[in-house]
C-alpha cells in the first residue's frame, strides 16, 4: 500500500511542473478558441441553413383536391409571375378560386419549388362591382 503511495508522491514532485503547465496550456487554449468563437464566429456555423426565401405572386390555375377525408383545406394548381408552375395548399375558408390572383413566399427545398400563402391571399376581380375584393 505505501509503495504506490511513494511512487505516485515522487512521480508528482518530480513532473508537477510539466502537469501544471499542461494544464494550464489546455486552459488557456480552450479560453481563446472559446473567445474567438464567440468574437468572429465561425461561417459555416453562422450561416443560416434556410434556404432563400422571396415574394411572388401568381394565378391559381386549377384544383386538385384535399389531401384526406379530415383535410382542412385544398391545392391549387398556381402559374407564377416569372410563368413557374407549382402547388399551394389552401384553407376552405380562404374563398379563392380559379383565375384569382394570390400573393406568395416562395423558396426552394430538396430540388423542389415550396409555396405558402402570404397576406393578403387572394384578390378576385369582381367585374359586377367594378373593384377588387381582398379574400
Amino acid at each position: 500500500m505505501h509503495g504506490w503511495r511513494l511512487r505516485l508522491r515522487y512521480f508528482w514532485i518530480d513532473r508537477r511542473g510539466g502537469i501544471v503547465g499542461a494544464l494550464l496550456c489546455v486552459a488557456v487554449a480552450t479560453m481563446l478558441f472559446t473567445g474567438a468563437y464567440w468574437l468572429i464566429g465561425w461561417p459555416w456555423l453562422n450561416s443560416s441553413s434556410a434556404p432563400p426565401v422571396r415574394r411572388t405572386d401568381a394565378t391559381i390555375v386549377g384544383f386538385i383536391g384535399g389531401d384526406s377525408k379530415f383535410s382542412t383545406g385544398v391545392f391549387f394548381y398556381i402559374r407564377t409571375s416569372l410563368n413557374t408552375y407549382g402547388v399551394v395548399w389552401l384553407p376552405y375558408f380562404s374563398g379563392c378560386r380559379n383565375g384569382d390572383h394570390i400573393f406568395l413566399t416562395e423558396w426552394q427545398s430538396g430540388g423542389r419549388r415550396q409555396f405558402r400563402v402570404r397576406a393578403p391571399g387572394c384578390v378576385h376581380e369582381d367585374l359586377r362591382r367594378g373593384n377588387a375584393e381582398t379574400r
